[in-house]
């Protein structure tokens, strides 16, 4: 249990991701994580924000809004602030799309085999590719086009941890099919994280599954930056 001088989040019931929220919406602040230890106690913050705001000021805003916002109260000396010069593009993986996809379904050989190619959106034109073979089970096509997905993201030079395949689903929602993808990764302080995907079936369930996984990569691996240890070199900020 925290000091009366640090309430932790436990005690008011407040989680990493909504102390997360509340700090990248303070200006200048680009990216941040919120470490918890096994009590609920704020163990660390990391941000990163832009040069242009005083890392001083950064880490006072950051105390003032869980303060007025949460009534949490931190030590100072849990924040970490990396600072980003303004014309640098914050760190992570690239925005990517779906090119092309192709499944050959093998009963007769006993197997079925999945490919995917992804354009890289950036300055300069790249595609990656990723292919998965699998026994055939008809209950596991859909797993076989995500390893695809999953296969082709792991070329992307900045993807980090590793991506692992936890659960896909179809199902109905408001009368239509979607496909629902759930990726897996170790994330701060070794524990597994899921990052989950939704897409609409168009016809082709394939590419529903497909388009699903890139969702989950879209929504939190690549936007959330949960991809990087939450550490960008930076040491804390002493203040006076």
């Amino acid at each position: 249990m925290a000091t009366e001088d640090e309430r932790s989040p436990a005690d008011v019931g407040v989680t990493a991701a909504a102390m997360e929220a509340l700090i990248e919406r303070l200006p200048g602040v680009i990216r941040s994580r919120v470490v918890l230890n096994d009590a609920g106690i704020v163990e660390e913050i990391h941000v990163l924000a832009a040069e242009r705001r005083p890392a001083k000021q950064v880490v006072r805003d950051i105390e003032s809004a869980l303060a007025a916002t949460f009534d949490v109260r931190i030590d100072h000396k849990c924040v970490s602030v990396a600072l980003l010069k303004d014309d640098e593009p914050p760190p992570g993986p690239p925005a990517v799309r779906l090119v092309s996809y192709q499944v050959d379904l093998m009963p007769g050989e006993g197997r079925m085999e999945a490919g995917v190619r992804l354009e890289v959106l950036g300055p300069e034109p790249l595609t990656v590719e990723g292919r998965q073979a699998m026994r055939y089970l008809p209950s596991q096509r859909l797993h076989t086009v995500v390893g695809a997905v999953i296969e082709a993201l792991g070329q992307l030079p900045d993807l980090f941890p590793p991506l692992g395949l936890r659960d896909v689903q179809t199902t109905t929602l408001a009368g239509q099919a979607v496909v629902l993808v759930a990726l897996a990764y170790l994330g701060p302080r070794r524990r597994e994280e899921l990052a989950l995907g939704v897409a609409p079936v168009r016809g082709d369930v394939h590419r529903a599954a497909a388009e699903a996984a890139l969702d989950a990569y879209e929504r939190d691996v690549r936007q959330r930056g949960r991809e990087r240890e939450p550490a960008f070199g930076a040491g804390p900020v002493s203040l006076p």
